[in-house]
């Protein structure tokens, strides 16, 4: 049986994706998975990652797997440069400043990428002030999904060793 977290952050990723498809069309689910790739494994963070992207797929209307695609190759990239270059726990104010470069440079990438995939053209439109505003709430949510992050693995700690 999967552990309550999954269930937890799917939830929080099916709303994401349904309020950024619907009232906000600013990347705010790809800068939940780079968050999730600073926190979690890579397995998880590229299985996610494929399930988020098909759920906005189906939710904006565009072509099934074009999102999954570029999340799944910037957060790739994201993976490999945390696994070489970071120790494997940072706390959230070490770690803040690179998620934020993250977020900037991926969500300009997957803003050209997918607007290049859906519809053939180039366009910088609208590009660098959506970019901002994900790394200003980039600042806010980090910190809040690590402790929920961390409340998570204490709880599922806590559930282990009720068992044995």
């Amino acid at each position: 049986m999967k552990s309550p977290k999954t269930y937890y952050f799917f939830l929080i990723l099916v709303l994401v994706a349904f309020f950024q498809s619907t009232i906000w069309p600013a990347n705010l689910v790809f800068l939940l998975l780079v968050i999730w790739a600073y926190l979690r494994s890579p397995q998880e963070v590229l299985v996610t990652a494929l399930f988020s992207g098909l759920v906005l797929d189906f939710l904006i209307g565009s072509h099934l797997g074009t999102k999954s695609l570029v999340f799944l190759a910037i957060l790739a990239v994201i993976l490999f440069l945390r696994s070489r270059f970071f120790p494997k726990v940072l706390n959230a104010w070490k770690a803040l400043p690179f998620v934020m470069l993250s977020v900037f440079l991926g969500s300009i990438i997957l803003s050209i990428a997918t607007n290049w995939l859906d519809s053939g053209k180039f366009s910088l439109f609208f590009l660098f002030p959506a970019a901002f505003w994900e790394v200003i709430l980039a600042v806010f949510a980090y910190p809040i999904f690590e402790y929920l992050s961390l409340r998570w693995e204490k709880g599922e700690d806590s559930q282990l060793q009720l068992k044995v």
